[in-house]
């Protein structure tokens, strides 16, 4: 499977996710997820839509280094160092976030788009 949409789904428990590591696109927006601990291992993931959601850390995304696309739109999400090594993301979508340091990609030369 390479592309899932679980938008403005009743979607609360990602683990049946977990082996799913093929999986190129997720689209969560306006579910139920807040706990992104079960994406942790989707090495093939390249972009990620969690607007809307109730998401709040994004420590677990830390290790995705193939991601290219994440949305952030109306999370909680306040703090991107977790985001600091992520050096094939191209695009942020950061508005109605609580984030206010950019600091953590600095370093990340591959972005071309920071929505705020």
């Amino acid at each position: 499977m390479r592309w899932l949409d679980l938008t403005a789904t009743d979607v609360t428990d990602l683990a049946p996710l977990t082996g799913l590591t093929g999986l190129g696109v997720l689209i969560l927006s306006s579910s139920g997820v807040t706990d992104l601990a079960p994406l942790a291992g989707l090495t093939g993931l390249q972009a990620l839509i969690l607007a809307s959601t109730g998401v709040t850390d994004l420590a677990p995304l830390a290790g995705l280094t193939g991601l290219w696309a994440l949305v952030l739109t109306a999370t909680g999400v306040t703090d991107l160092a977790p985001l600091a090594g992520l050096t094939s993301l191209q695009g942020l979508y950061l508005s109605s976030t609580g984030v206010t340091d950019l600091t953590p990609l600095a370093g990340l030369n591959g972005l071309r788009v920071i929505g705020k």
